[in-house]
């Protein structure tokens, strides 16, 4: 089977599409959205269409939890995760069906046990993993294979026998403002991919309002 993993689209519905559509056109039989479809960019009511349109298989992250639990979240927050905005335009329907949604989603595939969450951990949506950060935790767990989002930032490490994916986002890329990613992962062969493409900045218009910190953001760059 050939399963495409994707994260953090964070109402960037031009930057969700084009991964999916990507995944599609490699043959992902089966495509899994690892939360955060909000917030940030302008768009999260037509990310969460989407969503629901193509039937993808979707677990709650950190801003997902936020919204349901009416939290405000700090005043910068609101600011930068364009909070207010998110809840002006969603309706009673995108909450029911973002309250829906798991918190992690367990997948066997003969004798390979993969793990899909947000953050990594499943009781803690706010931590963060990062190509340089101890992944020992990892390690203690029963699963195989770990994909995972929420820093931004995709990588591959392997601790143990222990792999550890992080698909980065398909919406707002924090390493290197120039490229989107997600991952594909062939259960025959046991490959995993980062799947990198184009930002849409053609379209940065139509993703608007959203804070002036967000150009900041796309500006980086990763030449490594």
């Amino acid at each position: 089977m050939i399963i495409g993993v994707i994260s953090d689209a964070h109402g960037n519905i031009f930057g969700l599409k084009k991964m999916v559509n990507a995944l599609e056109q490699l043959n992902a039989e089966k495509i899994f959205f690892l939360g955060d479809a909000i917030n940030y960019f302008a768009r999260s009511r037509e990310v969460l269409a989407f969503l629901r349109q193509k039937n993808i298989n979707c677990i709650k992250g950190n801003h997902e939890f936020l919204l349901l639990s009416g939290d405000e979240g700090r005043s910068e927050q609101k600011l930068v995760y364009n909070i207010n905005l998110t809840r002006e335009v969603l309706m009673s329907e995108d909450y029911s069906y973002i309250d829906s949604w798991d918190n992690c989603v367990e997948i066997k595939i003969g004798n390979t046990t993969l793990l899909m969450t947000h953050s990594g951990i499943v009781d803690d949506p706010e931590r963060y993993f990062y190509p340089d950060s101890n992944l020992d935790d990892f390690a203690k767990l029963p699963q195989d294979i770990f994909f995972i989002g929420h820093t931004h930032i995709p990588f591959i490490r392997k601790i143990g026998s222990k792999l550890i994916v992080n698909v980065g986002s398909v919406g707002l890329p924090r390493n290197d403002g120039r490229y989107i990613t997600c991952a594909l992962f062939d259960s025959e062969t046991g490959d995993v991919d980062i799947i990198k493409n184009r930002f849409p900045m053609e379209k940065l218009q139509e993703l608007q309002p959203f804070a002036p910190q967000i150009l900041d953001i796309l500006r980086r760059r990763d030449d490594g």
